[in-house]
């Protein structure tokens, strides 16, 4: 027994002394008044008693993995649909989802499951986590048991592990085995290259092939997407090993991609490739994006002697293997948006995390203009990109169009709707606006609703409040209404350069009207127009926003990630504004800095014939600035993270270069710039080997030290610096500290997911070294079956801890062991408490407390002597003795004194007899004649 709230047991002493002063005649009562008061105070005292039972929680561990049947999210739901009609009455029912992490679909209750509803990422089987948090669901005070529904193909850690933590809880794991039918699956189970090569180094690419049938097949390998071998190869049952002969290209990073191809039907096509990376070390070459092939900084670096390559930006396939190919990047005059957010992503973590440079030059597709203000390189960049007043010449007069119809409800990433992201875009664009500037901004469903009324911008936290409260309304966005609006409150402005953003979704775009004849007026009074469309250019409504943009003289943007709206409500409003691009000559002059650069000083007195005007960042130095009342920065630079980003705010080629890019002082510059920025792929970490690998899906990194080692290599412990990226995906950037493996040894492990790749900074003090990209050769979920014995797998789970594969699930429920509980008994004792006030209310109005025991006590006595008398008749054979005969009707004369009716012993006689007027009433006189003589007997 225990009691919780124990504090409550002092209520006991003034409770009985009142029933004990007060008590009333009846003892009866006063048991009663007694009882009340102790079941109350032992209901508030929390009385709970240890009780054996099997009133537990069952946790449903369900593998959403890539590896399960296509049918098994149905079979789970069925799985928890049956369990839910079998549940006892006390027992609760949860529901764990695992992939690459676990999540809780269903908290342990009694509520019934109706499908799954979180997002995993399927490229993994971490049952370890699925069966902790089954674990963590289960009070240590309550029995309980795991089911996991799997095809016992896991990765990542051993699921063992909590096995036995689940044993040593005395919690069972039973299983249930789904799995695919994978007989005839032909699979490569291992692709291998070497990790590291020389330029120039012959090398032997080596594959390992499993057909379930003998057959011919087709074998492509590629490097970077070139088709390098092609042949055909016939494959006997069983492993068939393969071996290519390979001579290393110049220093890059080269990914490596097998292809089998079969004429046979394949259930699981995404075995038949696998991926592999190599790095050829070396100087590796500094890559120019450009839009074209007549790039300056191509030609000028060219020249200069260095190893460059010229690519265009729409043809990048982003990914860090290809930027860890390169040893600097140079962006010649490309709009951010071109670059994609992937890209820029990529690119800043390069830099920050690997070491690599970066190089930005100006032009009107650069910088602010851009659209790099609120973009990821934004923040690796030595200069700012904001406007500022004092540089202004022209104020701006601007009105938002925003979209609020029904499809902006939908939601985005971080828990935002669309409409969230489109507010916060509106805000970005009144941010950039100084106070001599006029904003306003219309949302727009099948009507223009003024938000903010065209105004200067003196009051910009008031209104910025407003904008982000702007919500969505249903419907769609009528285009024509808002437009003629805006234009309306335009002419009214007192600035003359005047400009519409018009937002809307590129495929709910409504109602356009005759807007050409609208925006053929609208652009003849100085108005221009551009529109951000929530799409893609191929979607119903994008080829109508493209003819308004071009009937409004403006600019056309399409993106269908509403993350990018903010920079894209920048880019234009940078260009509108018309004054971070300076389209004057401008003198420039180096300063001491430059040295840096090249060998020896250098002095430049020069002019340049257009220029992004940006802002130096305090951290970062300047080499080279004009000299006109701006003294911007043309050529800044600095260290950013472990990479370093120089940007030259100039034009490096065409009729904006000026004369300075004609000079040999600016072949000097800006060649050293470049060098400058490369990084040295050459160090070293000490004398230490380091060694990666890649086993069921987890990479794995370790330093080994000397073992004859005089002294510690290093006083802090080394750190990785990981970027981690899926084709597509934003990139990933962690730091893992390593741990101790041995007394020789330092290691640290990481779960890989999919095709995810991974590389790093090895670092400690002044000691640092990259790590090779490497990947998995294809996910594991989609591994050959036949390799492993999944169902054997979940036998030894259950054998851990002593569970068993559930055939009947009709059963499960009474598999739960008995184990000793704590139970409440608070409400029973509330409610036989209740129980006993309206029986010493019943006895205290009509005494049936003291009738009930009186009959029932004479009922005993009757019986009693009869039973004796039956006896000896049966025994001896007589009549029954005086005394008997007397006793019995004495009794029955007692049961009619007490209940006012008639004993069934009665003789004619007796029953013919007159009897009082009060007994005639029978029953309810002797109620009435009780009640008389309890009111006479108690108090109240």
């Amino acid at each position: 027994m225990l009691l919780v709230d124990y504090h409550w047991l002092i209520l006991l002493i003034p409770s009985l002394w009142l029933i004990w002063h007060f008590r009333p005649l009846s003892s009866r009562i006063l048991f009663l008044r007694v009882l009340l008061i102790i079941l109350v105070v032992l209901a508030l005292a929390g009385l709970h008693l240890r009780l054996p039972g099997r009133e537990g929680i069952i946790v449903v561990v369900a593998d959403r993995s890539l590896s399960m049947p296509a049918e098994a999210d149905s079979r789970v739901k069925e799985t928890m649909s049956l369990l839910k009609t079998q549940m006892p009455p006390g027992a609760r029912l949860g529901l764990v989802a695992c992939a690459d992490e676990a999540r809780v679909e269903m908290a342990p209750g009694r509520s019934s499951f109706s499908g799954f509803t979180g997002e995993l990422n399927l490229e993994a089987s971490r049952l370890d986590k699925g069966i902790q948090r089954a674990l963590s669901l289960i009070p240590e005070e309550l029995t309980g048991r795991v089911m996991v529904i799997s095809d016992g193909l896991w990765g990542g850690s051993d699921p063992r592990i909590p096995a036995f933590q689940a044993a040593s809880r005395n919690i069972p794991i039973d299983f249930r085995w789904l799995s695919r039918d994978l007989v005839s699956d032909m699979a490569i189970t291992s692709f291998n290259v070497p990790d590291i090569l020389s330029p120039g180094e012959a090398f032997i690419a080596n594959a390992l092939i499993f057909s379930p049938v003998a057959q011919v097949v087709q074998v492509g390998l590629f490097s970077s997407n070139h088709q390098i071998a092609s042949f055909t190869r016939e494959l006997k049952v069983g492993d068939n090993s393969l071996i290519i002969s390979l001579k290393a290209p110049p220093a890059s990073v080269v990914r490596f991609r097998l292809k089998v191809t079969t004429a046979l039907p394949d259930p699981l096509a995404e075995n038949n490739e696998a991926l592999a990376i190599s790095e050829v070390v070396g100087k590796k070459p500094v890559l120019v994006i450009a839009d074209n092939s007549d790039s300056s900084m191509f030609k000028l670096l060219q020249s200069s002697g260095m190893q460059v390559e010229l690519i265009d930006p729409l043809q990048i396939n982003w990914s860090i293997e290809f930027l860890a190919g390169y040893s600097a990047v140079i962006i010649e005059n490309v709009s951010a948006g071109k670059l994609t957010m992937h890209g820029m992503q990529l690119l800043a973590a390069w830099v920050n995390q690997l070491g690599g440079g970066l190089v930005l030059t100006g032009g009107k597709n650069s910088f602010g203009n851009g659209g790099y203000y609120q973009s990821p390189l934004e923040t690796i960049l030595p200069v700012s990109l904001e406007l500022r007043s004092q540089h202004r010449k022209l104020a701006l007069a601007m009105m938002v169009v925003l979209d609020r119809s029904g499809s902006m409800t939908a939601p985005s990433r971080g828990g935002r709707t669309k409409m969230d992201l489109a507010n916060l875009a509106a805000a970005s664009s009144l941010d950039l606006l100084s106070p001599l500037d006029e904003f306003g901004l219309l949302a727009v469903d099948t009507e223009a609703h003024v938000v903010v009324p065209l105004q200067r911008m003196t009051e910009k936290s008031r209104w910025r409040e407003q904008i982000l409260h702007v919500e969505s309304a249903g419907g769609g966005i009528y285009v024509f209404e808002g437009i003629s609006k805006a234009a309306e409150m335009l002419l009214k402005a007192e600035a003359q350069t005047r400009h519409i953003i018009l937002f809307a979704d590129a495929s709910d775009a409504e109602q356009p009207g005759r807007y050409w004849e609208l925006l053929e007026k609208a652009t003849a009074a100085g108005l221009t127009l551009s529109v951000i469309g929530l799409g893609t250019d191929s979607d119903p409504d994008a080829n109508l926003l493209r003819k308004i943009a071009a009937a409004g003289k403006g600019r056309v943007f399409f993106t269908r990630d509403p993350e990018e709206l903010p920079r894209l409500f920048s880019q234009d409003t940078f260009v509108a504004a018309r004054s971070t691009f300076i389209e004057e000559a401008a003198a420039i002059e180096s300063l001491a800095p430059a040295s840096r650069f090249v060998t020896g000083n250098i002095s430049v007195k020069s002019q340049v014939g257009a220029y992004n005007l940006c802002y130096i960042r305090p951290e970062a130095f300047m080499a080279v600035r004009t000299i006109d009342e701006n003294a911007a920065p043309i050529l800044a630079a600095w260290q950013s993270g472990l990479g370093k980003v120089a940007c030259y705010t100039g034009v490096a080629g065409g009729k904006d270069a000026g004369r300075f890019v004609t000079e040999p002082e600016a072949a000097s510059l800006l060649s050293g710039v470049c060098n400058w920025v490369t990084f040295d792929d050459r160090h070293s970490f000490g004398e230490m080997t380091v060694a990666q690998q890649i086993s069921k899906g987890m990479w794995r990194a370790e330093v080994f030290l000397d073992p004859d080692r005089e002294r510690e290599t290093f006083t802090d412990t080394p750190e990785i610096d990981l970027v981690r990226s899926i084709d597509g995906s934003p990139a990933e950037v962690s730091t893992m500290k390593m741990q101790w493996v041995s007394a020789d040894s330092l290691g640290v492990e990481t779960m890989l997911r999919g095709n995810e790749v991974i590389a790093g900074i090895i670092r400690s003090g002044k000691l640092h070294k990259r790590l090779n990209p490497v990947c998995q050769p294809y996910c594991p979920e989609f591994s050959l079956s036949q390799l492993r014995d999944g169902l054997a797998e979940m036998k030894d789970l259950a054998a851990i801890s002593g569970g068993h594969e559930v055939i009947d699930l009709g059963r499960v429920w009474d598999s739960l062991p008995q184990k000793v509980q704590l139970r409440s008994f608070s409400t029973e004792l509330l409610f036989l408490a209740l129980l006993v006030f309206l029986v010493e209310v019943a006895e205290r109005r009509t005494a049936a407390l003291s009738v009930f025991l009186s009959w029932l006590k004479l009922l005993i006595k009757t019986r009693s002597a009869g039973k004796i008398a039956a006896g000896i008749i049966a025994e001896k054979g007589v009549s029954l003795p005086a005394a008997v005969v007397s006793s019995e009707k004495t009794a029955g004369k007692t049961f009619e004194k007490i209940t006012g009716m008639q004993s069934t012993n009665t003789t004619d006689e007796q029953a013919k007899t007159v009897v009082p007027p009060e007994q005639q009433a029978g029953f309810t006189g002797a109620l009435k004649s009780a009640k008389k003589q309890a009111g006479r007997r108690t108090r109240g």
